[in-house]
């Protein structure tokens, strides 16, 4: 009979030790005290990215179950899990939901939350489904094939999946991209040409080819001439003068007027 005090000196390795020290008051009847033991708490840092280009996987859903934890979670814009003040234990992290590009691994981890797993970090790699795209270019008056295009390919986070051309058929490809959104960048402008093509903008929904057909459109401009003497600085009246493309074709014959001279008006940029 008397008063006690009771001191916790361990605990499973699971659980907190209590700090403060209990009283007891014994009057000589036979007690039982429940003493409650908080269960430490840890984390665990769990990452999903892209196989291909390491980039994380934003919006990937999992079940987190585990005592009495019962939970669908997310994976943030830095592709990672919530995985923070965890009662330590062990726990099921299961694939939920994840975004549509993406093969589904099926994860069912068994995931331990103790010490050990402080700092730790776990990484998972997701295949994408592939597909293609395909550019078509021509001209937009003649519908001839242009060759010697180039665009530059980045997808939705600036990652450069080369550079296409199109070949003597006006045709660019790229095969094996992933599912998703792309860009295609003009590396050279081409001055002949309205630069209405610089940046095309396609989107891979599925497992098919996407395919787009552009046209492209020369430049026009207008030039005269004026014919005079070299050395009196006198009109020459009357002129003629033949326009040829850069392979010799015959497109134009013309006589200056009584001014010396001739006008070209609307002739597409090139080479005469």
């Amino acid at each position: 009979i008397g008063e006690f005090t009771l001191q916790q000196l361990s605990a499973s390795s699971q659980y907190n030790v209590l700090t403060d020290p209990i009283t007891i008051t014994m009057t000589g009847e036979d007690k039982l005290l429940e003493l409650i033991n908080e269960r430490k708490k840890g984390s665990l840092t769990v990452k999903m990215v892209d196989n291909v280009t390491g980039q994380p996987i934003v919006g990937a859903k999992y079940t987190l179950k585990g005592g009495v934890i019962n939970k669908i979670i997310e994976t943030d814009e830095n592709g990672f899990l919530t995985l923070d003040d965890l009662p330590y234990g062990n726990y099921q992290l299961t694939e939920y939901q994840i975004p549509i590009k993406y093969k589904a691994r099926n994860l069912n981890l068994t995931l331990t939350i103790d010490t050990s797993t402080e700092g730790q970090q776990l990484t998972y790699k997701y295949d994408t489904y592939f597909s293609s795209l395909k550019i078509h270019l021509i001209d937009g008056e003649t519908g001839e094939n242009k060759k010697g295009f180039s665009w530059e390919v980045f997808d939705e986070n600036d990652f450069s999946y080369g550079v296409i051309t199109t070949n003597i058929l006006g045709v660019a490809s790229k095969a094996d991209l992933p599912i998703g959104s792309y860009k295609l960048k003009l590396t050279e402008e081409n001055t002949q040409y309205e630069n209405n093509i610089t940046e095309i903008h396609i989107t891979l929904y599925n497992e098919n080819e996407a395919f787009r057909q552009l046209e492209v459109n020369r430049l026009r401009t207008n030039f005269s001439l004026q014919v005079k003497d070299a050395e009196t600085d006198k009109i020459i009246y009357p002129s003629t003068f033949e326009l040829r493309d850069s392979i010799g074709n015959l497109l134009k014959e013309v006589t200056t007027d009584a001014d010396g001279k001739v006008y070209f008006y609307d002739v597409v940029c090139d080479t005469y």
